[in-house]
């Protein structure tokens, strides 16, 4: 189904219909949204809703607190959105996918910037019950979100062309110092664990990286500038480059993003 830009678009695909102003909740809401309520809970049913968000529109960091039991189900429905819990990367929404939200977590959801987005939201049965509204979700940090979306799109447009599309090649640049063997290894793990399953996800990937080809050997940070001078070279086969949390504090990630600027490349900042 995919970007949904216009309303007539999600009227169109959305069975479960947007419903009306959600006027009840707009304070922890930025930009418009509507509800329609599905079920009476009143009757003993579960509460379910449907609920719509405009392009860009995002309700604030909340937690559904629960002294047992609890949280909430999302089950999407129309269009694309985000959905992200506290230290964790944000996880890309599209119709067919179910969330489940565990009580007591800090998190937020909402559409993405160029799509309307619908999901319905399962209020799991719980004792002592309460949702906490917390802060708006930061615009900066919202704008990366498009950013990192624009940037894969692009690329995918650029290795597709006119025919299929070809294996999608990724340097990852992942600053090395001060830390230890084991932890770049993890590091390396979730990044290339989010690439596959969240970035670019069902497209047929190959990671360049200069670290990846001897990647237990014991030197490793000892090694840097040989290591960089690869990476300069790798960066030449690469289609996009993904930059690790904390790149802006390492001089050789520095060097990379220039070169990647100089090549043309497409780039992915965390």
């Amino acid at each position: 189904m995919g970007t949904l830009a216009r309303r007539e678009d999600i009227e169109r695909v959305d069975d479960f219909g947007i419903g009306a102003p959600n006027d009840e909740y707009a304070q922890y809401f930025k930009g418009n949204s509507y509800l329609k309520a599905l079920t009476d809970p009143d009757d003993g049913n579960l509460k379910l809703s449907n609920v719509t968000f405009e392009p860009g529109c995002r309700n604030n960091w909340h937690i559904h607190h629960s002294k047992s039991g609890g949280g909430q189900v999302l089950i999407c429905t129309a269009g694309e959105g985000w959905y992200q819990e506290e230290g964790k990367d944000a996880v890309s929404l599209s119709p067919g996918m179910v969330i489940n939200i565990p009580p007591n977590v800090k998190h937020w959801h909402g559409a993405k910037s160029d799509s309307w987005f619908s999901h319905i939201a399962v209020e799991v049965p719980g004792d002592e019950t309460t949702t906490e509204w917390l802060e708006e979700v930061d615009d900066s940090q919202y704008r990366r979100l498009r950013i990192h979306k624009q940037a894969i799109d692009e690329v995918k447009r650029m290795v597709k062309g006119d025919g299929e599309m070809g294996k999608i090649k990724i340097f990852i640049a992942q600053p090395m110092r001060h830390k230890s063997d084991a932890e770049i290894i993890e590091e390396r793990y979730r990044i290339i664990a989010r690439i596959n399953n969240e970035l670019f996800k069902g497209e047929e990937i190959e990671i360049l990286n200069s670290y990846m080809e001897d990647f237990v050997d014991t030197t490793l940070k000892n090694k840097s500038l040989n290591y960089l001078g690869r990476s300069i070279q790798l960066l030449s086969e690469a289609d996009c480059v993904y930059f690790g949390e904390g790149w802006r504090e390492a001089r050789g990630c520095h060097i990379e993003h220039e070169c990647a600027e100089r090549y043309g490349l497409k780039i992915i900042e965390d």
